[in-house]
């Protein structure tokens, strides 16, 4: 399977804000998606797409998140009694959706 890592940034979706994922967010991912490998669960693999997903909701509702530090903003996703949050920020002027970090809840102390 091909590392996200090796995605083009950013990522343009029709008329939609574009993506970018920072070094550090694809990072994250990558890790991520070995670990949902290592691990094998179906609930757990089930994760990952909904994580994508997430982020990928950013291009239609750039406001989407709770608000944290200045412009900074969390995504969530919860499955079962876990999930992730991405700090992210768009950019209105150059339309631009960008993903800082993809963390585990437990990782970042949630």
């Amino acid at each position: 399977m091909a590392k996200l890592s090796s995605v083009p940034r950013p990522i343009k979706i029709g008329q939609m804000a574009a993506l970018v994922y920072a070094s550090q967010a694809l990072d994250d991912l990558d890790r991520l998606e070995d670990f949902l490998l290592e691990a094998n669960a179906p609930v757990m693999q089930q994760a990952f797409p909904l994580i994508v997903s997430m982020v990928e909701t950013l291009c239609q509702h750039s406001s989407i998140g709770r608000r944290d530090r200045g412009q900074l903003r969390e995504l969530a996703t919860s499955h079962g009694k876990t999930g992730h949050i991405a700090p992210c920020r768009y950019n209105e002027i150059r339309d631009v959706a960008i993903v800082f970090a993809t963390r585990h809840r437990r990782e970042a102390g949630l």
